[in-house]
């Protein structure tokens, strides 16, 4: 009897560490969602002017400019980005109460480490990705022209300058070509955009000047929307974009039309659209937060395809697409209040690249 009461009792602790090591792991995220996708047909369309000019006129995505926009946003031409940037001005902020201080000697220290260790390892735009996870994860006060961290597979509008008042422009990228021998000009009111019974001219840098807020969102509009006037010299090639007012959803034919003095061009466009039910899924994983003995509070934040995911009480999640790519994980240590310790030594991070295949029923460790 005894020994059939020792079985049936290490069977019990087997089942309840089995199930303990299991619980542990978060649920996977599963969201159902409606994706509408436009196709134009065709793609693109080309404007021959005397043989030697081309225009090559293109509907472009919304989400293909989000990524171009973010990265001439945040690229400043060198280690310093533009969230660092930020924080930097408001060091000496008298209005800052000593915890939001506190905070940004934190990530000044965070920003520091990271460029000094890790700048071959990540580009810019991912070292200042980190430094704004970490202020969520701080929770640092928010501020619009600083929280664009790339999340959920996606870069943010929060630069895109055809994005307006919570809408995306219609928008189309005109690329103009010089075979020739002569310079050329161009201007932005030769265009126009005809869909149904509507016509519009491409929208101007004041009328963008006078809608957006965002002083980056502002210098992308130079940098993105097709001026007044381009000259375009021989072997030259420039590219622009031009947004018009939102095509409606019940839309199915539109046109960019180029017409001048000597010219006049259509380039017509077919919208298809395709609506379908799918489901996102999003593993579910832990970070093993059992850390004693340590003169530390810790954080940690994951770099995976080139996404970056603040992990909130040691859990997180990843797009089940992407669990091959490649990932990192990134500790962050500062000093616990009352610990002694060398100034370089109040922040600590340390980044290594993980398989999170090999963690799908165990918490990753801190440290190999």
């Amino acid at each position: 009897m005894k020994l059939l009461f020792y079985a049936k009792a290490i069977l019990l602790c087997l089942i309840l560490v089995g199930c303990a090591s299991t619980s542990s792991i978060p649920a996977d995220k599963v969201t159902e969602v409606r994706i509408t996708k436009s196709d134009f047909s065709p793609v693109y369309t080309t404007i021959e002017l005397d043989n030697d000019i081309l225009i090559k006129v293109q509907p472009v995505d919304p989400s293909f400019l989000n990524r171009l926009t973010y990265i001439a946003a945040i690229e400043t031409g060198d280690t310093e980005t533009l969230f660092v940037l930020n924080l930097s001005n408001m060091i000496n902020n008298e209005t800052l109460s000593r915890r939001e201080q506190e905070s940004i000697d934190r990530l000044i220290r965070v920003s520091d480490s990271i460029q000094n260790q890790y700048s071959s390892l990540f580009d810019s735009q991912l070292l200042n990705g980190i430094v704004e996870a970490h202020a969520q994860q701080l929770s640092f006060p928010s501020q619009s022209n600083t929280r664009s961290t790339r999340t959920n597979n996606e870069f943010p509008a929060t630069y895109n300058p055809f994005f307006v008042n919570s809408r995306f422009l219609t928008t189309i990228q005109l690329s103009f070509i010089n075979n020739g021998n002569t310079t050329k000009r161009f201007n932005s009111e030769d265009f126009s955009v005809i869909y149904g019974n509507n016509f519009f001219k491409p929208h101007t840098h004041e009328y963008f000047e006078t809608r957006l807020n965002n002083l980056r969102q502002i210098d992308n509009v130079y940098n993105f929307n097709m001026p007044e006037q381009i000259l375009l010299g021989p072997g030259q090639q420039i590219t622009r974009y031009i947004g018009v007012q939102p095509i409606s959803g019940q839309t199915k034919e539109f046109s960019v039309q180029f017409s001048t003095n000597d010219d006049f061009h259509n380039a017509a466009f077919e919208i298809s659209r395709e609506s379908e039910l799918t489901q996102i899924v999003e593993k579910g994983f832990r970070v093993d937060n059992n850390v004693f003995g340590t003169n530390y509070i810790f954080y940690s934040i994951i770099i995976n395809n080139e996404n970056v995911i603040p992990v909130e009480s040691s859990i997180f999640h990843v797009f089940e697409n992407n669990l091959i790519d490649d990932t990192y994980l990134c500790n962050i240590f500062h000093r616990r209040p009352g610990a002694t310790l060398s100034r370089d030594r109040l922040t600590i991070v340390s980044c290594r690249r993980i398989d999170l295949t090999e963690y799908r029923n165990r918490p990753i460790p801190l440290r190999q």
